[in-house]
This record gives structure tokens, C-alpha cells and sequence, in this order.
């Protein structure tokens, strides 16, 4: 079964999240190339959903869920729609399918530096919980370990 949400943006575009086909799969690699992030793709457990505007795949998120709780391990928009809103609509659109799997709470980490991606998460509803110094590496950089909790 093929779960997607769909919404349509003020320009008319249909906009939607989808899980990842084998026909999207070099596009994801492109993605995750372009925005220098580590594919989980192939972990176990991984769950990958494509962000498509008018069935062009411009971006992604990936997380692992365990019981009634979810990991965000990776989101990336295209660098040529970023700054749109589609990082926004891409997440918002996860956690709806995850609130509609009865998912209470999504934690992620981000580098002390990524600012618009902290900015994203706390729109979203994340709170920082926990400082972990130089937790990530080249370059050396303090993560954020980010919580949202279903209200």
C-alpha cells in the first residue's frame, strides 16, 4: 500500500510526500550528493519518503520508527527550491502520516551550526533537549538533540 499525503500549494502545484519507489532511487542518491548528507536509505528499519511538485522528486526525509516514537535522521530540498516553505510542507506531511501511525514523540539531531534547519524544527513544534559537544565531525561541531512531543 502506497501512503502519500497530498496538499495543493497556492501556485496550483500539487505538492506531496510519498514512500520511495525503486524509480526514485537515483534521484534520492542526486539529492543526498547535493546536500553532502549520508544516505539511510539502506538501514535497517529506515523508512524514506520522496517530496514530489508535480511528480518531480525535489526533495526527501528518512526516519526510523520504533514503537510509538520516531528518529528524523535526514530531510534535504534541492538547493534550487530551498527557502519555499518545502522543507516545511515536507516535514509537516511527515508527522501528519506519523501521527496518523499514533507516533507521540520524533527526535532528531542537527550541528550546533545548521541554523535553518533548527529554525525548521522549532516552527515545527521541536524543543532542544540536550547539548552534546563535538559530537559530530568534519569539521569538529557541537549537535543539538531536538524533541517534539504530540500535544
Amino acid at each position: 500500500m502506497q501512503r502519500c499525503a497530498h496538499i495543493r500549494t497556492s501556485l496550483h502545484q500539487s505538492v506531496m510526500i510519498q514512500a520511495l519507489t525503486l524509480q526514485h532511487l537515483n534521484r534520492i542518491v542526486e539529492l543526498h550528493h547535493q546536500l553532502h548528507l549520508t544516505s539511510f536509505v539502506n538501514t535497517e528499519g529506515c523508512e524514506t519518503f520522496v517530496y514530489l511538485i508535480e511528480d518531480n522528486v525535489v526533495g526527501f526525509i528518512s526516519g526510523l520508527v520504533i514503537d510509538d516514537s520516531a528518529e528524523l535522521l535526514n530531510i534535504g530540498i534541492d538547493v534550487n527550491h530551498q527557502g519555499q516553505g518545502y522543507g516545511f510542507q515536507c516535514l509537516t506531511q511527515w508527522m501528519s502520516l506519523l501521527k496518523g501511525r499514533n507516533i507521540k514523540t520524533i527526535f532528531c539531531e542537527v550541528r550546533a551550526s545548521n541554523t535553518s534547519a533548527i529554525h525548521l524544527y522549532t516552527q515545527c513544534g521541536f524543543k532542544q533537549t540536550r547539548l552534546r559537544q563535538n559530537y559530530y565531525e568534519n569539521p569538529n561541531e557541537d549537535g543539538l538533540e531536538m524533541r517534539y512531543d504530540e500535544p
